[in-house]
């Protein structure tokens, strides 16, 4: 005992037979000794206990043998029968409603190398420590509880639960609101700070103001945040996320995890959102949406500013603009409003309406201009570059249909292209003295390689001819005009050809240039005929004046 006064026998020096008082005196602690390493039985992994009587239940000297080599062997009893067990595991260790903590011991290859005594609850009737059961907590917590003014205080201890009724009276005994200072101070009081959390409470303010911050530890650490209220940001205030690194110069990146996007807001799959964007896609659209695939849904696609933009292609970009669509793969529109370029490559600067559904094709601002064929090229207003390598510009210019042709408009009396100017540039070689027919892509000829004539229209030519052999450098030139329509169908001159030769080697003395009309194609036909044995090649450059149909 730790009294002064101990009751306890003494042991006397001197005295005869002190081993008795000694056996005697650990007779009367042997309770303390329940589940205590026994000495003369732990050997090896061999681990030995002393028994007892443990909360009414009679244990004998025991043995268990521990797992070799860990650095965590939990030895624990069972309270419902006191059988002792051992585990790596810390579940039973943990579980104190059902076990009771013994030792912690560390073993070697062959022995045990360590050991920490952990009893403390070890009396036959749970004396020590005692478990604090859901009963006694209920208790200390009513009691903490006093009632007060216009407060009163119902403690059930008979429910099971039991309850605990806090009710607010008025005077007359009738139901008192809280107030809202009442309300504030609740709320202040249920919210408690954290780590890297700070709480300040402000009661002297109306209303009070309760602010929860971030420190350090829980803050970005390489960022300062900070708010700007001043003019002009009065009325929409700027917060700032200043990059606080200590180099001079500090790029920063929003860098997505895997495949994901960078975006600017939630998708949710309507206007407001949007739907999912595409795998590694970048959508900063900032503008509203009418329709909810109006996003960056393409593999990689971006969508940069501007509203209701569109990137569904792979590698497809949208930047600024309204109700743009890059629907193709690697298309793109830059600004502009109501724009498609709807094929692989295809581009819109600027402009309005314009519709880029050629591969690679292009359409140069603006209004209403399509470039539909491959390597086309439109711009101007209503204008049409129809086929591969054409371009269409001015006042409702179209290049109907032929490979390489320029057209430009001067207006239109009711249809685009009956009030324009074409230039076509004619090709071919020949090895013989056959009239051959010379094309815009050098292929046989066709209403798609020709100066054509749409039905009802009237066209005039001039141009310039040349044919050279590279091999001896003789070489034959023209200047020519014609005029030629196509009424209902049926194309023919309006009158003879006008063919002029211009300077000429000797050598290109038998070379001529022909002009006709091609009815099948509806079209001029131009025919160089060279001579036999002979490598010739022909360039023309026609220039038409075309009106109608009107």
């Amino acid at each position: 005992m730790s009294d002064l006064s101990n009751p306890l026998t003494q042991v006397v020096v001197g005295q005869a037979q002190p081993a008795v008082t000694v056996n005697n005196l650990v007779d009367a602690l042997s309770p303390a000794a329940i589940f205590g390493q026994n000495d003369l039985t732990t050997s090896g992994l061999t681990w030995g206990y002393y028994g007892g009587r443990y909360r009414g239940i009679a244990i004998a000297h025991g043995t268990i043998a521990l797992p070799a080599s860990e650095a965590s062997v939990y030895i624990v009893a069972a309270k419902a029968t006191g059988v002792v067990s051992q585990s790596t595991s810390i579940t039973n260790w943990n579980d104190a409603t059902n076990y009771d903590r013994l030792y912690l011991a560390t073993t070697g290859a062959s022995t045990i190398t360590d050991w920490d005594d952990y009893r403390e609850v070890v009396s036959s009737a749970g004396a020590g420590v005692a478990t604090i059961n859901e009963e006694q907590i209920q208790d200390i917590v009513a009691a903490l509880l006093t009632a007060g003014t216009n407060v009163t205080l119902n403690y059930n201890d008979g429910d099971s639960p039991a309850t605990l009724v806090i009710n607010a009276t008025a005077s007359g005994g009738g139901i008192l609101p809280p107030t809202q200072e009442e309300i504030e101070d609740i709320c202040a009081s249920l919210i408690t700070a954290g780590t890297n959390i700070t709480k300040q409470y402000n009661d002297g303010d109306s209303p009070a103001t309760l602010v929860l911050s971030a420190t350090s530890g829980g803050s970005l650490t390489h960022f300062t945040e900070s708010v700007n209220t001043s003019a002009p940001n009065a009325s929409v205030p700027v917060v700032q996320l200043l990059a606080t690194n200590a180099a001079t110069d500090v790029d920063i990146a929003l860098t997505p995890k895997g495949a994901g996007a960078l975006i600017w807001e939630i998708p949710d799959n309507t206007t407001t959102g949007g739907n999912k964007r595409g795998t590694g896609a970048l959508d900063l659209q900032s503008g509203t949406r009418s329709n909810a695939n109006q996003v960056a849904s393409g593999i990689e696609s971006a969508l940069v500013g501007g509203s209701s933009g569109r990137a569904s292609g792979t590698r497809a970009v949208v930047i600024g603009g309204n109700t743009n669509n890059a629907t193709g793969d690697d298309a793109g529109i830059f600004a502009g409003g109501s724009n498609t370029a709807s094929q692989t490559q295809a581009a819109i600067l600027g402009g309005s309406a314009g519709t880029a559904s050629g591969i690679s094709a292009v359409v140069l601002g603006g209004t209403t201009n399509t470039a539909s064929a491959t390597d086309s090229l439109a711009h101007g207003t209503q204008s049409t570059a129809d086929a591969a390598y054409s371009r269409s510009a001015g006042f409702g210019g179209r290049t109907r249909g032929v490979i390489g042709a320029d057209a430009w408009g001067g207006g239109f009396f009711n249809n685009e292209g009956d009030y324009q100017r074409r230039q076509f540039v004619l090709r071919q070689r020949t090895t013989d003295a056959t009239a051959t027919a010379l094309t815009t892509n050098g292929s046989a000829a066709a209403a798609t390689n020709q100066v054509n004539i749409p039905s009802g229209a009237a066209c005039f030519i001039t141009g310039h001819a040349i044919v050279t052999q590279p091999a001896t450098g003789d070489t034959a030139t023209w200047t020519f005009n014609a005029c030629a329509n196509n009424i209902g169908g049926t194309t023919a001159l309006v009158g003879a050809a006008t063919v002029t030769a211009g300077p000429a080697s000797a050598g290109a003395a038998t070379w001529t240039l022909g002009i006709t009309a091609d009815d099948t194609n509806d079209a001029f036909r131009f025919t160089g005929t060279g001579e036999a044995a002979h490598t010739l090649a022909w360039v023309v450059y026609v220039v038409s004046a075309e009106a109608g149909p009107i």
